[in-house]
Formats: C-alpha cells, structure tokens, sequence
C-alpha cells in the first residue's frame, strides 16, 4: 500500500463482517466510479487517516478505545475528514454506548429499539426488513443543483433509531409505514469549520443482498454525494415530520393489573384497591324455613323462581358467519392412455402403410385380409353377412369399381 491520497477507505480491523471483498463489493464498485476506494486493517496504526478524505466503519462489532476516538476527533476537527457509521440493530449495547459518548457530541446518539414493518409484505417476509416509502426529510440539494431526490422507496433492514439534536441534521426517517413511526435512522453533522459525520442505523442497508433492492443505489448516491459536496445546505426538516424518541410504559406490566370496564358513571379515586372489596360474603340455608312460612302467611302460591334472560348492552356488531365461496373442482382430464391415437387421427392411405410395414413378414393372408378390411371402414349394405375373405375382397372390389364409374362419368 503506498503513501499516494486515497478518498475512501474501509476500515477492517473493528471486527466488521462486511468489508469491500465481501459483503460490499457492490458498494465499493460504485464508490470507485466517482472516488478511489482502499480497505485497510487497522486505519489508527497505519497514517491511513493522514492521506484518506473519508472512513467508512461498517457495522463494528469491537469496541472503540478513548485513544481510538481521540484520533477520530482530531480527524474530523483539525483534518476536516469524512466518517461514515453504519451501525445497525445488531450491535451490542456495550459497543453502542462507547461509541454514544463519541456521536453525543456531535448531536446524535444511538437507540436500542429495532425497526419493523408496519404491514405485511409479500417481497420481504421478515418483520426487521422495513420498507421506507417516505424516509427523505430533506431535499438533498447538492452543489446549488436543482435536482432533488423525491419520496423514493428504500429497504431499511435490520435497522435501529437514533436522536439527532443540534448541530446534526436529520436526514431519513421511518416514515408512517414502519415502526416506531417518524424516528430519525440517519443523520449528518457538518459546520464550516470542521469535517462531517454520517451516521447510518443499519449495517445491512448497502450489503449485497439488499444494496439493489428499490432505491437503496440511488441512496447511496445522494448520501455520499451530500457528504463529498463542496456547498452543503444548511435547511432544516419541518419538526412536525419527526417524532422526539420518549420511553413508554410497561405495557406487560399494565396488562396485569385489574382494569375498569369501560362504561363507567362514578368518578375512580386515585388508588383503584378501594373500589374492589376482596372480603368474603357468607351465604346459608338458615333463612330457607323463614322464606317458606311467610308464602303461607301472605297467601301467595309458591311457584319454581323463572330465568330472567340477561340483555347485554354490546360494544361488539353481531356475530356474522363468514360465508366463503364452494370450491367448484374442474373436471378431470380425459383418460387419453385409453385412446388408440394412430386409429383416431390417420388417413386411410396411411393406416394401410402401417398395416403392411407390421404384417409383411406373416403369412396368414386371412389375418392381413382382415386387417385391412377393418382399417378401411366401409360402409356395409344392409343384409350382407358374409364374413370370410373372400367375401371382403369383393366388398372392395365393388366400392372400388363404383368410385372408378363415377369419376369417369365426371
């Protein structure tokens, strides 16, 4: 490896398992249309940071040393270098709160909650890769460059969130169609007097199996070009297209608990123990003879109690069968291994080829006589009996000399 200046490498010596010989060899090509690409080892030992414009860490699975990070800082503020992460759900939280500490002073840090899918889709079976119809929050304007990207589709698998504050910029969200919905999955920090940091949350985004899936090339594009971009926007997304990350309740814990029902007319005090009584009712058959007594004193006849038919006030529509369609089955195929194929389609002429190539070596001329007499298919006059060959050959004879007359009196 020389010491001539390299605009991207691939940093392979933090445990990534995907590198640009393999896993990323589509994205390395792309990059080397527009930039030269390296991968090295270990970019803190060598002086590959001295002579590279931008790192990529590509899902890291080691942790980063305080020396590490220091040479990042000073890479990004005093060399004004590009860094690139793409750290996805799978990284281990103690590789993530490391790096955290080195990301929260640039306005972003990483969550630990995963992105899926909303709905079901039938291109990508798995919850964790997510679908991004409406991820761009930003028109990614490049170098005063009219064309902006529009609400493409992207494949955001095996992705995480992130919280962007200032001076970082978000620039995709989740969209409505994944959850947790609008949450920020990349961001860019850059002033005018220091270098950038693209944070990416999904290591899996530009690996092979998923880089030409929708318009994950096109984002490779507008992410790299924005960040290689000489003139970078400073445009703000509007705060009511993301969502804040907050923490939620214990939903498991809360499914636990005793719940009110729905209609309720009386105000609840503040500890719902008070409205259920947990004491026990005593019940007996000592009041049964008092009961009967006052039937007879009072004259009343004493009848079977009668069922009184509850009526439910229900929150629900009536229960409706679903009706489906019979199934009608199609009607079978014909039986054609029963069917004599040469019998039914052959000519004539043709048939008594076949019956002379199979009996030219016999001698039984009754049986050949037979054969074809049967392979014409004559019609036979009412009243003829005659069954022996000779018979046949004169039925031949006489359709013969018939169609002879006619054609020559034609």
């Amino acid at each position: 490896m020389g010491s001539s200046q390299v605009d991207i490498v691939f940093s392979a010596g933090k445990g990534e398992p995907s590198i640009p010989d393999k896993g990323l060899r589509t994205l390395a090509n792309k990059l080397r249309q527009t930039w030269s690409v390296e991968t090295s080892p270990d970019v803190f030992e060598s002086n590959m940071l001295s002579r590279s414009k931008m790192v990529i860490f590509a899902g890291v699975t080691e942790k980063f040393f305080t020396a590490e990070l220091a040479i990042l800082q000073r890479f990004v503020s005093v060399q004004k270098g590009f860094v690139v992460f793409l750290v996805g759900a799978e990284t281990r939280p103690e590789m993530t709160a490391n790096l955290n500490v080195f990301l929260e002073e640039y306005g972003m840090s990483i969550n630990s909650e995963a992105v899926i899918k909303r709905s079901f889709n039938p291109k990508y079976l798995i919850p964790k890769e997510a679908l991004i119809t409406d991820a761009y929050l930003q028109k990614m304007t490049i170098n005063n460059d009219k064309a902006s990207a529009e609400q493409e589709a992207i494949l955001f698998p095996f992705g995480a969130t992130l919280k962007v504050g200032k001076p970082a910029i978000p620039l995709l969200t989740t969209g409505a169609n994944c959850l947790p919905a609008h949450k920020a999955i990349c961001a860019l920090y850059s002033t005018p007097t220091s270098g950038r940091i693209l944070l990416l949350t999904s290591a899996h985004v530009f690996h092979d199996n998923f880089i030409e899936k929708e318009q994950n090339l096109t984002l490779v594009e507008r992410l790299f070009g924005l960040v290689f971009a000489e003139n970078l926007p400073r445009v703000l997304p509007d705060e009511g297209d993301l969502q804040e990350w907050q923490p939620y309740l214990d939903i498991a814990e809360l499914a636990n608990r005793v719940a009110p029902v729905a209609d309720i007319s009386f105000e609840l005090p503040s500890d719902l123990r008070k409205v259920y009584d947990s004491s026990f009712d005593i019940s007996d058959l000592a009041k049964i003879g008092k009961v009967v007594l006052a039937y007879r004193q009072l004259g009343l006849a004493r009848e079977p109690l009668s069922l009184v038919a509850p009526n439910f006030q229900g929150l629900y529509p009536n229960l409706q069968l679903a009706i489906y369609p019979p199934p009608f089955a199609d009607a079978p195929l014909p039986p054609l291994d029963f069917f004599d194929f040469n019998a039914e389609f052959l000519s004539e002429r043709e048939k008594l080829n076949q019956i002379f190539s199979d009996m030219a070596d016999q001698k039984e001329l009754k049986q050949y006589i037979s054969t074809v007499f049967s392979a014409l298919a004559m019609e036979i006059p009412s009243g003829w009996s005659a069954r022996s060959p000779k018979d046949m050959l004169e039925l031949i004879t006489r359709n013969i000399m018939a169609l002879k007359s006619e054609s020559w009196l034609q």
